[in-house]
Formats: C-alpha cells, sequence, structure tokens
C-alpha cells in the first residue's frame, strides 16, 4: 500500500491539473494493483488522508492537513477560522466551489489546493446539521428536496416516502449527515416547520436554519401560565427588608421596548459621592435548573431581536409580564447597590433580593432630549434633576474606564428603521449617546461586581471572557497603518487595553480614526463564556460577568441561580459535594460553550437579515454615487464603505481608469499604465452598478481617487449623492 501512495502522488502531481477524474484514478489503481477493489480502496485513500474529492475530481493532500470551523461573514462569504474565539486563529477565505457539502459552523479539515485556493475536503462534525428544506416538484412530477438558505452544492438523500409525507411546499428540519457517499449526503427528517404567523415566514426559516427555535412546546407554557402575574403577599414579606418601591427608580429602554428587565436609580451621599442602583428583574427566582422553562431557555440561550419582530427567550405572558419591570407595579429584583467616587470608581458594593415600583417607563430618545437639549417632555418633569445627575455620574465612571485602559473601537454599525412589511426605510450609522452610554455603564458595573461577588471554588459560575488581540493580527494592522503614513510604535507594545487606547486616542482627531480603530479591533478574539475566568480584555476587568439581562439571555438566568445558590451555601442552606461541585462545574461549563456559539448564531440571524434588506434598499441607488473608503484590498476585489455606512465591494473589472493589480504586503492596487495607487484607507468616489440578493453583495465601481480632493469635493455639491 506505501508503495501505492507514492505512485499515486507522483502520478497526479505529474497531471497539467493536478487531479484526476473518478475513472483515470480507477484505471489507475487497476493497473497498479489488478486485484483490488478500487472503490474500497478509494475510500480508504480518502479516510487515511491521503486524497480528497473535489468538484468530481480527486487530489492529493498538501503536506499540512489542517483543521477549523466554517464560518460566514456579514455579506455571505464563507471562511474557515482556525478556532473558535481565540485571537490567534487565522481567517481564510473559501469560495462555494470548494465547500464541498460543509455549511456554517462545521468543523473541518481542509487544505490549499494548486491554485491556493483553501478546499474543505472533509467534514469532522455538523456544527449545525438540522438543515431547513423544502420539497418541490421537477419536470417529471416528482418530488424532492431544497435546502434553504445554503449556498454551495448540499445534495441531501432521503427516504421518498418521508418527502412525500412532508408535502410538495411545505418546509422541514432535515438533520444531514456528515459523511459524504456519491455526491451526496444522508438526511434524516427531524420535524415539519409550521409557519403560523406569529413571525414573518422569512425570519422564522432564518431562525430555524441558525439552530434556533421559535415556538414554545407545551410543556414549557404550561409551567409558564402557573407562574403568578402579580407579586404575592408572601414574597413581598420574604424580600421586606430591601423593599424599595418607595424609591425613585424607572427604566430607560429602546423605543418600543416590551420587556424591561432593568431599572436605575441614583442617591447623593453627604460624602459627594454617588449611591447607584442597578435593579434587574429575578427571573432565578421563578425559573430554576432542571424546569421546562430552564431546559428550553438553555438551548435557545437568547432573544433574537430582527427588525420589528422579537423571538423571545421566554414566553411573552412571562417577559412582557412578570418579569417586566413595567411602570407603576410591584416587580422581585436582584438590585445592585453600589457607591461611585469623584473620580468615577466602584468603591463599595452590595447585592440583595428586593421589591420595586417603577416610577416611569422611560426611552432612550426624551432621556437624549433632556440631556442634550434641556427639553423636557411631559411627564418627565420630576425626573430631571436624577438624569441629569446620572449623566454625570456616568463620564466620571467613563474617564475612569479611560484611565483603566478599556478599549472603545469604532463602530460601523447601522441603525435601520422599518416599515410595517419589515422594509428598510431609512439606515444611518449608530450613535453612542448620553441615555445609552447611562444604560452601558452602569450595567458594566453591575456585571464586574457580580463576578466579583461570586467565589468559583464554593459555587461555579459563568464568566463572560475575551482574549486579548493576536499579535499576528496586529502585525498585519500595523502594516497597513503604515502604508496610510500614519506612525506606530512596535505593534508588540500594544498588547494592553491601556496602550491601544493611548495610541487610538492619539490618532482621535485623523479623518482615518475609524478605519484604524475597526482594524485593530479586529485583532481581538470574540468574547465568549466559560466558568473558567481569563478576564475580559477589552474591558480590562479582571472578572467579569452577565448578570443585568436575565429575561434575554440565558447566562444571566444562570448566573442568577449560581447567586442564589452561592447565598445558600454561604448561609450553611445547602452543602455541596465536591463530586457535586464537579457535576455542576461541568454543565454550566457545557452550557458556556453552547451559549457562546449559539450567540454567533444569533449574530448571524440578525446581519443576515439586515443585510438582504439592505441591498433591497440599495437597488433604488443603483447609477448613484457617493463617497467611500476603502476597507480592504486582496486579490480579488477592493472592499468600501460609505460615509453612510453602506459595505460592498468593486471586482477588479469595476476599478475605471487602467488595469489595476493587486501588490501582495503593500495592500495596494496598482494601475498597469498610469501606475495610479489605491490604498486602504483612500477617499473614493464610487457608484452602485449592481445589487445581488442571493449572494447579499451590493457591486460598486471605483470611479475616482478622491483622497487629495476630499475637503473641496465636501464643499461643492459635486457627486451625485443622497442621503441614505
Amino acid at each position: 500500500m506505501e508503495l501505492l501512495v507514492i505512485k499515486l502522488r507522483l502520478y497526479i502531481r505529474g497531471m497539467k491539473r493536478k487531479c484526476l477524474s473518478y475513472t483515470r484514478l480507477s484505471n489507475f489503481l487497476k493497473e497498479n494493483c489488478a486485484e483490488i477493489d478500487t472503490d474500497k480502496v478509494i475510500r480508504k485513500l480518502m479516510d487515511e488522508g491521503i486524497i480528497y474529492l473535489n468538484n468530481g475530481y480527486y487530489y492529493c493532500y498538501g503536506k499540512d492537513v489542517k483543521k477549523g470551523i466554517l464560518r460566514k461573514t456579514q455579506a455571505g462569504n464563507y471562511f474557515i477560522e482556525e478556532s473558535f474565539c481565540s485571537t490567534e486563529s487565522n481567517k481564510l477565505t473559501v469560495f462555494e466551489t470548494h465547500l464541498n457539502g460543509a455549511i456554517p459552523f462545521d468543523e473541518v479539515e481542509y487544505n490549499v489546493n494548486h491554485a491556493g485556493d483553501v478546499v474543505v475536503t472533509k467534514i469532522l462534525k455538523r456544527g449545525m446539521p438540522n438543515v431547513v428544506c423544502q420539497v418541490r416538484e421537477k419536470e417529471d412530477g416528482s418530488l424532492f428536496i431544497e435546502p434553504k438558505r445554503i449556498r454551495g452544492k448540499l445534495n441531501i438523500n432521503l427516504d421518498p416516502s418521508v418527502v412525500k409525507m412532508i408535502g410538495k411546499g411545505n418546509y422541514a428540519l432535515i438533520k444531514v449527515d456528515k459523511d459524504m457517499v456519491n455526491g451526496s449526503f444522508d438526511g434524516e427528517f427531524v420535524k415539519r416547520i409550521s409557519l403560523n404567523g406569529t413571525v414573518s415566514d422569512e425570519i422564522a426559516l432564518i431562525a430555524y436554519a441558525n439552530g434556533f427555535e421559535i415556538e414554545f412546546p407545551e410543556e414549557v407554557m404550561e409551567e409558564a401560565r402557573k407562574i403568578p402575574q402579580t407579586v404575592l403577599p408572601e414574597e413581598i414579606e420574604m424580600y421586606k427588608d430591601n423593599d424599595f418601591r418607595d424609591e425613585m427608580i424607572f427604566s430607560i429602554d429602546p423605543v418600543g421596548a416590551k420587556d424591561l428587565d432593568d431599572a436605575v436609580s441614583i442617591k447623593k451621599l453627604p460624602n459627594g459621592n454617588w449611591e447607584i442602583g442597578v435593579h434587574i428583574t429575578n427571573v432565578s427566582h421563578y425559573v430554576k435548573p432542571g424546569s421546562h422553562l430552564f431546559q428550553h431557555a438553555a438551548k435557545n440561550t437568547t432573544s433574537l431581536y430582527v427588525a420589528n419582530t422579537v423571538i423571545p427567550l421566554y414566553p411573552e405572558i412571562l417577559s412582557n409580564g412578570i418579569f417586566s419591570l413595567n411602570e407603576g407595579v410591584d416587580r422581585l429584583t436582584k438590585s445592585n447597590i453600589y457607591e461611585v467616587n469623584q473620580d468615577g470608581e466602584i468603591v463599595s458594593f452590595r447585592v440583595c433580593d428586593s421589591i420595586i415600583n417603577s416610577k416611569k417607563k422611560m426611552n432612550y430618545d426624551d432621556v437624549n432630549r433632556i440631556i442634550l437639549t434641556g427639553e423636557v417632555p411631559v411627564g418627565y418633569e420630576p425626573f430631571v434633576e436624577d438624569i441629569n445627575e446620572m449623566w454625570i455620574v456616568a463620564q466620571k465612571m467613563i474617564e475612569a474606564a479611560k484611565k483603566q485602559g478599556r478599549v472603545t473601537i469604532d463602530s460601523n454599525e447601522l441603525y435601520n428603521e422599518y416599515d410595517e412589511d419589515g422594509n428598510i426605510i431609512e439606515s444611518e450609522k449608530r450613535q453612542a449617546l448620553p441615555a445609552q452610554l447611562i444604560i452601558e455603564y452602569f450595567m458594566v458595573g453591575a456585571n464586574c461586581k457580580n463576578a466579583e461577588y461570586i467565589d468559583p471554588k464554593v459555587v461555579p459560575f459563568m464568566y463572560r471572557v475575551h482574549e486579548g488581540p493576536s499579535v499576528q493580527k496586529l502585525k498585519k494592522a500595523e502594516a497597513i497603518i503604515k502604508s496610510m503614513n500614519i506612525g506606530i510604535d512596535n505593534i508588540k507594545e500594544l498588547c494592553t487595553p491601556k496602550r491601544i487606547r493611548e495610541f487610538l486616542i492619539s490618532i482621535q482627531e485623523s479623518d482615518k480614526f475609524p478605519l484604524i480603530s475597526r482594524l485593530i479591533g479586529s485583532s481581538f478574539a470574540k468574547a465568549g463564556y466559560s466558568t473558567v475566568n481569563n478576564g475580559h480584555w477589552g474591558l480590562a476587568s479582571s472578572k467579569y460577568g452577565h448578570t443585568t439581562s436575565p429575561d434575554r439571555r440565558f447566562s444571566d438566568t444562570r448566573n442568577q441561580n449560581q447567586m442564589d445558590l452561592f447565598n445558600d451555601v454561604q448561609a450553611g442552606k445547602v452543602t455541596l459535594s465536591l463530586a457535586d461541585y464537579e457535576k455542576l462545574k461541568d454543565e454550566v461549563q457545557k452550557e458556556a460553550v453552547h451559549a457562546s456559539m449559539m450567540e454567533v448564531k444569533a449574530t448571524v440571524i440578525e446581519e443576515e437579515w439586515e443585510r438582504t434588506k439592505i441591498v433591497n434598499y440599495m437597488k433604488q441607488f443603483i447609477g448613484y454615487s457617493f463617497i467611500a473608503t476603502i476597507d480592504d484590498i486582496n486579490s480579488r476585489y477592493i472592499a468600501v464603505t460609505t460615509e453612510d455606512g453602506i459595505s460592498g465591494i468593486a471586482t477588479y473589472d469595476k476599478v475605471l481608469g487602467d488595469n489595476y493589480q493587486f501588490h501582495v504586503g503593500h495592500f495596494t492596487a496598482v494601475g498597469r499604465k498610469t501606475k495610479q495607487k489605491y490604498k486602504i484607507g483612500n477617499y473614493v468616489k464610487v457608484t452602485v452598478v449592481e445589487v445581488n440578493e442571493l449572494s447579499g453583495t451590493i457591486m460598486f465601481s471605483i470611479d475616482q481617487n478622491l483622497t487629495k480632493s476630499i475637503k473641496d469635493m465636501r464643499k461643492g455639491d459635486v457627486l451625485k449623492k443622497e442621503r441614505l
């Protein structure tokens, strides 16, 4: 066999295309070993990692076969990440023709072929085995299943009787095997998908395609209906030592929010400091580990917010009812009470089970009007002093966070306003305004202190962890930044939050700040959950855990339960043996890994929906020109983002004026005749030439480099541009 493998490798590498068809491979094997079953040998060669199949042709593996996770960008492009939530993982683009049946979140083996393209050679584990499929009809009248929201080729074998049972035009979840047999994957029926109109069909299919359930099983609903919708007298008696119902407590949320899981309060102390109250709905009072409500929340892990639609973590009778800190009603809470000094530092903290009665349901828009313009909406008059005082404290906390080294990255996030049909009617870059910052910093303070409150040696805790930046990725950012003629110290010295913040502050006045900020931000790992506390690098916090959104995140529900257990253990009410502790830690860690993955999937759903709608929205601007910034340049296209935050690409045939080529290492595109250069960070005039709804791509042409003349261009009305 060893000699046969050597001969085969030499034979394939001697071929012009470096590959063999099935017929040629079979003939080669028969010629070199006549007494064998060629199909069995081919399978053995594939299983042992000698050859792999791609687009019907067999290739030899290169020297290094690697593993990774298949992921998808917001624009719908696929890439392999060598490890999940790690700073040292590379992102390698994979084209549709090289997916070979892999779908997002699959763990795969991959190799680089003779053309330099990344090729999925084997699916090791399905990250999301259940695929949404629709039953379709062929011209001859026979039925087949068609995977939905899947790019690339994915042929699924399913028993014809099952296909008939699902029914023409209907949808179903099909569990897809990881092993390809003769170009197809075996499928197993999971369940029919009921599109009952509780959310739009399109949103329902996106949710199901990413592993979320949009319906609550009857056993979950039965538990929910048994929970009282008002605070009971015996519960008031239970928490009477922390009865805050007469205090000036109120909620601040987006306009239209119904699931209000946090409220805030403030008091000026005699010593000049402030007492901040962060009051969180006490979900763990009602939802206990092992219950159907808990188990369903552990599966979905998060509420989904898509356009004007919410798919809640808990049934609405709870999330908008007893769990919601609605105005004028008694609610059970966990109150985080902490003292903030004049330097914005938290100098004391306590957390307790409590009762509140919110005095006002506020929204961000109204609170921002009070702070920024002094205009007081009707009904807000009694709260103006507290609101302005909160903004004073939040600013001090922001300054303290800066000194500590907290990193703030400029965001390209868009705020989209939707009509009743879920279509975008206006899109603009999102801004962090005072009301949002008050809530953000007050909640972060509570989350940090709660993570410090629990001793993980007594009770395991689900930490929110975030690794520091990858030196490898920072070096790439350094090279790009230097190509913009912006001075930067040795990138290795920027590996602490404080140093990165100092660098970002030093270039804050540069028009390149947003781009450079995002470049550095891209070197960070994604935050995730773990029972092992590795700190939160971006927040410059040694301990951090989510506890302030238990109505919307399972991690917070779990941590509330862990806080209850910790208090009981400390009070001697519960004894936790070493075996029980280890079993619980293993359970929480598994939940943490799952929650990390589901969080990414939730982001994919929201981004996929928004991208679909943005692409549809941009149809009206085909032929219109915009000012944009070059975000990235590679061998296949130039990526740009308009001043309004709309991202897209220009392939080299759409870069006007010359035949442009990519220069590796310099991150530039250079004209063959004119020697004109386009660099990352350049301002350019672009025109929308095409929008592709299937791929989610907005195609631009690059018409002109505006970098030198951008100031003059902005003064005049030169561009045929309309505000998005």
